[in-house]
């Protein structure tokens, strides 16, 4: 950054530069690439000075916890529902272009589905969101965190997550759809 003098050249052109390293969230298609998920040693390898910048600009001590410390910190905090996606302070509705309706809350997957607008009145697609219908929104409020740990956890993995939300979302991601495989299966 210094050899580059980037904060120079954005100064100059009236803008400030910022630079942060963060993690990709595992959850939709993010879960595809978990395999490249950096472990803890890997990080050893980044420059002080993006670790120190990030951390203020994401305002946090830490830029990554161990899946390991994550699910220790689950455990020791008891159940808490809902977990991973929390209900936004605006809820509205994403129309994808085949017209299914999701919340803005999740991801596009299917278990996320409220319903479709060329198949469901719109009183159905909200009913199936108030009474937690789609497979997630159920999911999110009847299976614990803890059961997710027991099925998809690694207490001894060293990859590195950005927080407790990320790693539930990833095991609650993996349940899913194991969950839609197996019924596929009946």
């Amino acid at each position: 950054m210094k050899k580059l003098k980037l904060r120079e050249r954005a100064a100059a052109l009236d803008g400030e530069f910022e630079i942060f390293l963060h993690t990709p969230g595992p959850d939709g298609n993010a879960r595809g690439i978990e395999y490249l998920r950096p472990d803890i040693e890997e990080t050893k390898n980044i420059p002080s000075e993006i670790i120190e910048e990030s951390k203020l600009y994401l305002k946090v001590e830490n830029l990554w916890y161990k899946e390991g410390e994550l699910i220790k910190k689950i455990l020791e905090a008891g159940e808490e529902f809902p977990y991973a996606y929390k209900y936004p302070d605006t809820l509205w509705l994403l129309i994808a272009g085949n017209l299914d309706v999701f919340a803005n809350f999740a991801t596009l997957e299917p278990w996320w589905k409220l319903g479709n607008l060329n198949k469901d009145s719109i009183e159905k697609i909200f009913q199936n969101f108030e009474n937690n219908t789609p497979l997630g929104l159920y999911a999110i409020y009847n299976v614990s965190s803890k059961e997710l740990i027991k099925k998809f956890g690694n207490p001894n993995s060293t990859l590195i997550y950005t927080n407790k939300d990320d790693l539930l979302s990833l095991y609650l991601g993996n349940f899913l759809e194991w969950k839609l495989r197996r019924k596929g299966k009946e």
